[in-house]
């Protein structure tokens, strides 16, 4: 072996320079990994399989590569990121559909069944999955990261809770309920009307 490649001996704590506290974690340690390694551990972050789906699909875990440790869905997590997609392209078809039927379809019987329906009924429920889905995403305050689920939960019920509560009502439950109900949803001359 050529003289400047030594290799440090092990220590009693099971790592060459490294120390192991009571609960097992490592101190001192030198490399990026270890301090993810050490972090994850101290604060009993899931681990395996599950602990990456939870940290790289909804950003929850320890800090990570400028990110700050989450309890909650990170804002900026891929699944956040996709939530808002679906929401900006939901919106579109909102804006584009409802005016067309409103103008065009307005002068049929209640017992019509719209062509959009299927489509109305996943929006409306997607809208109204997302009112229980804000609770449990962190926010940023002031520039401030805050995970603490009381915390987010107070300041969406102050702030736009009551404007997503009244927008996301699922008017195409109740359209379907009338077709169901009232008009005898497989009757086909009653939809024809």
């Amino acid at each position: 072996m050529p003289p400047g490649n030594k290799i440090a001996p092990a220590d009693a704590n099971g790592g060459g320079g490294s120390k192991r506290n009571s609960l097992g974690d490592r101190e001192g340690s030198e490399t990026e990994e270890d301090d993810v390694t050490a972090s994850s551990s101290s604060h009993r972050w899931a681990t395996g399989l599950w602990g990456k789906v939870l940290l790289r699909v909804f950003g929850i875990g320890p800090a990570v590569l400028g990110r700050p440790a989450s309890r909650l869905i990170h804002p900026h997590s891929p699944f956040a990121k996709a939530v808002v997609i679906t929401t900006v392209l939901f919106l579109f078809y909102t804006a584009l559909v409802v005016p067309v039927s409103v103008g065009f379809f307005w002068t049929h019987s209640s017992c019509y069944r719209m062509p959009t329906l299927e489509v109305d009924l996943c929006m409306d429920t997607f809208f109204v999955l997302q009112i229980g889905y804000t609770f449990v995403v962190g926010q940023y305050v002031s520039e401030e990261y805050t995970d603490s689920m009381h915390e987010v939960g107070l300041r969406y019920l102050r702030s736009a809770f009551l404007f997503d509560l009244v927008t996301s009502c699922p008017v195409s439950y109740l359209d379907l309920w009338v077709l169901m109900a009232q008009c005898g949803a497989g009757d086909e001359e009653a939809q024809d009307q």
